[in-house]
């Protein structure tokens, strides 16, 4: 089941502010309309996804919201041209960023190429994601200081309560506007105001994070090698690698990348690879557009060879046997 919103507002010169939104059941569907983010989703636990995504574009700076009610895994590599933040909503619950584990009060900077965030049962998150020269410039105006480095790295920051609950109604605010009064944005000197606002709340929140003692330890040894067996399984879960391949890529013990993989996803790494394999059916079958598609054919091809056990795992995971999901694509 998906749902669309699309909206435009010229303004000055032909530049447009924008408004997205959609509802889905498809998580595929959910990283295509996302393609400028370069995202991949994947679903680790058993349950019936929905996905609300919705955005408004500001020329210089893009707010989005983005909740999914079932645990799951988001990989990402931003443009170079934009740095992004973002604040986990309280009511998310377990999550980790790039391997560092979800603390309170906390904006998640999602600057450093490719990042992941796993989250255990939902996920509910504001982010503002700006053009990177245009957020240098207004740091340097606001403090009359150069934008330190590690804040376009990813990882962590923790901030006061004040400042990232300023955040989090500020960035609330302007996306209801956005969509309850879509003239309000024909004018650039509003468009302005609104990306220099967004700017202030995001770095006043950074800036508050200097009053915190909050230090990312060393990633430990299994964190790493977990790290490292995941993107691998992202391309090659396919070709059903055994324990004794993933040790090798991990170079670490049985044993250690277990520790690892429960820390990190809360499965071991047999599991993970077999839920890669499960998602990979699901994405195949709800982008088929061939008639003839089945859905021995595609289990087969992603090496599940007891069709019965599939079927089963299939539904436990999704909610729904994969002869229901292809009808529903075909649909």
């Amino acid at each position: 089941m998906t749902y669309f919103n699309n909206m435009q507002i010229p303004h000055e010169k032909s530049k447009l502010s924008t408004t997205r939104s959609l509802i889905t059941t498809d998580l595929n569907e959910l990283a295509i309309f996302q393609a400028s983010k370069n995202r991949s989703y994947r679903q680790l636990k058993k349950g019936k996804l929905t996905a609300h995504y919705k955005e408004a574009s500001f020329g210089n700076v893009q707010v989005f919201k983005e909740k999914l009610n079932v645990g799951a895994r988001i990989t990402a590599s931003p443009a170079e041209a934009y740095i992004p933040f973002a604040f986990v909503l309280p009511c998310s619950g377990e999550h980790r960023f790039c391997g560092y584990e979800g603390i309170n009060n906390a904006l998640v900077q999602a600057g450093g190429g490719i990042w992941d965030i796993c989250y255990k049962d939902r996920l509910d998150y504001l982010c503002t994601a700006f053009n990177r020269e245009y957020f240098y410039e207004s740091y340097e105006a606001l403090t009359g200081q150069l934008m330190p480095m590690e804040y376009s790295k990813s990882q962590i920051n923790q901030t006061s309560v004040q400042a990232i609950t300023n955040y989090s109604f500020g960035v609330n605010y302007v996306l209801r506007q956005a969509y309850q009064y879509q003239g309000m944005f024909k004018q650039s000197h509003v468009m302005n105001l609104i990306c220099s606002q967004l700017a202030k709340l995001t770095i006043d929140a950074l800036l508050m994070s200097s009053n915190f003692k909050y230090n990312l330890k060393a990633q430990p040894k299994r964190i790493k090698g977990a790290q490292r067996v995941i993107d691998y399984l992202q391309v090659h879960a396919q070709q059903l690698p055994d324990m004794q391949t993933l040790c090798k890529v991990a170079n670490l013990s049985e044993r250690s990348l277990e520790y690892g993989f429960k820390e990190y996803l809360g499965v071991t790494p047999i599991r993970y690879t077999r839920i890669m394999r499960l998602n990979g059916v699901r994405f195949e079958l709800l982008s088929s557009l061939n008639e003839c598609t089945n859905v021995s054919d595609v289990a087969i091809k992603w090496g599940f060879l007891e069709l019965g056990r599939f079927a089963g795992e299939y539904k436990q995971l999704f909610d729904e046997l994969p002869s229901q999901t292809l009808r529903r694509a075909k649909c």
